[in-house]
């Protein structure tokens, strides 16, 4: 966990935090599109983001890639 915290430390856009519980860990990503460049983003271990051929994210794949996975979506 502490490698992907140095991984996205300098990343603009992007926000982590991991949570320590008695029996599991929690990630929490916080992705801003408007700032975080989206192929930084998806070369970041641990987050699933797919651009799309222009280069910027396909909301529709990385959010069906991510369920898939077991993340659960906040609005």
């Amino acid at each position: 966990m502490e490698s992907v915290l140095e991984l996205v430390a300098n990343v603009k856009g992007v926000e982590y935090k991991v949570k320590y519980e008695d029996v599991r860990i929690v990630q929490e990503f916080k992705i801003d599109y408007s700032e975080a460049d989206p192929v930084e983003v998806s070369e970041i271990t641990g987050i699933a983001v797919y651009p799309n051929n222009s280069g910027k994210v396909n909301f529709e794949k990385t959010e069906e890639i991510l369920l898939k996975g077991g993340y659960k979506k906040i609005d």
